[in-house]
């Protein structure tokens, strides 16, 4: 059977051009600093707030390429070299606010990050357990991330039977 032409056309992106990659880090990084700093300086000088709003739509659009970058960089897939793969998701990391090892460990599950080997079936329910919230008054307590927990106390004060705190 005949691959359709889109196919073949697309062939040419599966590899790796490491020239590429680090223009499209340039033209993602490069314009939000820009931008982050002309913010900055509106801010100081006073201009109003709508003029910062308007520079923040296109911002928000190269911090969010710039998180795309730092996930392709999770699955090694952004560099053919690993060490620039770290180093490109560490930079991207700092600037979206997200931690590389953590986000590169979580993306581990799907087993296609050399060197991190995803945790058994077994193993990840032990550590991952759905959020259990019991509506008849008792204490419930499960882990909605990896080291994020959230427990239910029942609220004294409630208007509304089966009403929760969050703690």
């Amino acid at each position: 059977m005949a691959l359709p032409d889109w196919v073949i056309d697309m062939k040419r992106f599966e590899k790796i051009d490491d020239g590429k990659s680090l223009r499209e880090l340039l033209n993602s990084i490069l314009p939000y600093l820009a931008i982050f700093v002309a913010m900055c300086f509106a801010f100081h000088f006073g201009l109003p707030y709508w003029a910062l709003i308007i520079m923040a739509i296109p911002a928000a659009g190269f911090l969010v390429r710039t998180f795309i970058i730092l996930h392709d960089c999770g699955h090694y897939s952004y560099s053919n070299e690993p060490k620039l793969n770290s180093t490109f998701g560490y930079i991207c990391g700092v600037l979206t606010f997200a931690s590389f090892p953590d986000f590169r460990r979580s993306q581990a599950g799907r087993g296609d990050i050399p060197g991190i080997s995803a945790p058994s079936g077994a193993e990840r329910s032990r550590k991952i357990r759905p959020a259990c919230i019991g509506l008849d008054g008792r204490l419930e307590r499960g882990t909605i991330a990896p080291g994020y927990e959230i427990t239910a106390i029942p609220d004294e004060n409630r208007a509304i039977p089966g009403k929760f705190r969050l703690m």
